[in-house]
């Protein structure tokens, strides 16, 4: 994303991704937006799988305070899945949020 950004700048690559890619993966940018799709969706017969992306590039400069960000962020979303479903909530989370980028690099040229 960072990149189309750079090369179309953030109004154009607003305007183009988020009425088409955006919108099929993303659910809301606001609660009551997220409320929405997920009644929406439960009308059709289809139950949605709550995860907000959390991931950094290798190279942003992440440090602990990030981490912490996101740890507060996935706890968040757990909060809004139990909420929008009760006791019966599935949560999908990635550890992936938590570690710094680079370890995941050098992790993946040992496998």
């Amino acid at each position: 994303m960072t990149m189309g950004q750079k090369v179309l700048g953030k109004g154009l690559f607003k305007a183009i991704i988020k009425p088409t890619f955006y919108s099929h993966f993303v659910a809301g940018e606001t609660k009551d937006a997220i409320k929405d799709t997920v009644d929406r969706l439960v009308k059709s017969s289809i139950r949605p799988m709550l995860y907000r992306s959390l991931e950094a590039n290798v190279g942003e400069g992440t440090c602990e305070a990030q981490y912490d960000v996101n740890t507060e962020k996935l706890l968040e979303s757990i909060q809004l899945n139990h909420d929008m479903y009760g006791k019966n909530s599935i949560t999908h989370l990635k550890l992936t949020p938590l570690l710094d980028p680079a370890i995941l690099v050098r992790q993946k040229n040992y496998c």
